[in-house]
């Protein structure tokens, strides 16, 4: 099976794409599948998880523990949860805490 490569570019006119990016190797005859993109090329810009967290409204956990205890009380009982890990195939560390 041949590769799928997606590429951006612009039509010049009814016949020609240009690409914005060259496609080394490639030659000969290829099917093209032409997709308009409304809004400008923002939606494809590369963002960082900061720049995604802002433009959604979401905040993100400012340290590690904050992370951590998300799921805290998330269980009835210790019990419940090591049968919940149970159930993925794991057991808790020594100690009784998850791995």
């Amino acid at each position: 099976m041949e590769p799928i490569i997606v590429v951006r570019g612009r039509m010049s006119d009814p016949r020609h794409i240009e690409l914005d990016q060259p496609l080394p190797g490639m030659a000969g005859e290829v099917g093209v599948v032409v997709c308009e993109l409304h809004g400008g090329s923002e939606f494809w810009r590369e963002r960082t998880v900061e720049e995604l967290a802002a433009e959604q409204g979401a905040t993100l956990p400012q340290s590690v523990d904050a992370l951590l205890g998300s799921g805290a009380n998330l269980w009835e009982s210790d019990e419940d949860f090591h049968a919940f890990l149970a159930c993925l195939g794991r057991s808790p560390a020594p100690g009784g805490d998850a791995p």
